[in-house]
């Protein structure tokens, strides 16, 4: 499958992982990787709390499933935000997201090595 974003070919498979805030893993799920990110995280239960914050980047922009998750079961997804975003976050959010997002990174790798 060619991934225009990456300008090249891929062939694997894609994983998302659903991880509690110590970097523990709850829900994974692996899938084919001509799938996108968003039908991953759509594969996960999500059997959580309400009041569940679920930190995403950019690739997870999807208004209506981030207000209906919301308004149903009081899950919030607050997404890294592109810059020219519709809902674009004040830069403050924005810095906020981006270094809760680096540290789920950061803790699943030292976990995977």
């Amino acid at each position: 499958m060619y991934r225009a974003s990456h300008r090249r070919f891929f062939y694997g498979v894609r994983v998302s992982v659903l991880c509690d805030a110590d970097g523990c893993p709850v829900e994974i799920r692996i899938l084919p990787g001509a799938s996108q990110d968003l039908s991953g995280l759509a594969e996960l239960p999500l059997a959580l709390e309400g009041g569940a914050r679920i930190a995403l980047d950019a690739a997870y922009t999807y208004f209506e499933w981030e207000d209906y998750l919301f308004e149903t079961d009081e899950i919030e997804l607050p997404v890294q935000r592109k810059y020219n975003s519709r809902r674009a976050d004040i830069p403050a959010t924005a810095d906020y997201k981006q270094i809760m997002r680096k540290q789920f990174v950061r803790v699943l790798l030292n976990q995977v090595l």
